[in-house]
């Protein structure tokens, strides 16, 4: 990953200039790795249309919809607050090799999902939506891949959580995803090296003495 690479490099250069790292600063990195890590899984860019009921002044779509700082498609925002109906939310990315990954989910209120045209979730129904409320093990296929996202709503607010983990677990995320191109994950990015400087910085001379 690219935020295991930075962590490396950092720890590269305490090796070239002599410095053991302390372990107080490779556990506040580490810390701060999961936490832009987690941030950054998140499938935030989507295209939503209006497939069911009485639409908007907005229309139709397909209207962009980015995740708030949190991670939550607020789909009903995005549509004026229209109930009963049915939106359609997709976005789509580069696998470069076949992989296994867990998608987590969270939504309100009816949800299916779809990968490349084939149903691999749902339709299940949740009252409120909450990060990691289930999930789904996907056999990620390479190759260009389309990820469907269909909401039915009842009459409260709607829309819905979404991120990658790998095998081990640990959050995963596409670098050359248009996601990582949204203002949200920049500020992670440069919170994250904003970061390092004050609470990683490679001791003094005296200090490491």
């Amino acid at each position: 990953m690219v935020l295991q690479a930075l962590k490396k490099d950092y720890e590269t250069d305490l090796e070239y200039n002599h410095y053991e790292p302390r372990k107080e600063q490779l556990v506040e990195l580490d810390k701060i790795l999961w936490q832009t890590s987690f941030s950054i899984s998140f499938l935030r860019n989507w295209n939503a249309t209006f497939v069911k009921g009485i639409p908007s002044d907005k229309g139709k779509g397909p209207i962009a919809v980015e995740a708030d700082p949190n991670g939550f498609v607020d789909i009903d925002y995005a549509f004026d607050g229209i109930d009963d109906c049915t939106v359609e939310a997709t976005t789509k990315f580069h696998n470069y090799f076949p992989r296994k990954l867990t998608l987590h989910l969270g939504f309100d209120h009816t949800l299916s999902v779809e990968l490349n045209g084939e149903r691999v979730y749902g339709p299940r129904s949740q009252h409120i939506a909450r990060r990691d409320q289930d999930s789904v093990a996907l056999d990620m296929p390479e190759g260009d891949i389309t990820l469907k996202f269909i909401i039915e709503d009842d009459s409260l607010n709607y829309g819905f959580f979404a991120r990658f983990t790998d095998e081990n677990g640990m959050p995963h995320f596409f670098n050359d995803l248009h996601q990582l191109n949204c203002k949200v994950c920049g500020d992670q990015i440069e919170n994250w090296t904003q970061a390092i400087t004050p609470q990683l910085k490679v001791p003094e001379k005296n200090d490491a003495q």
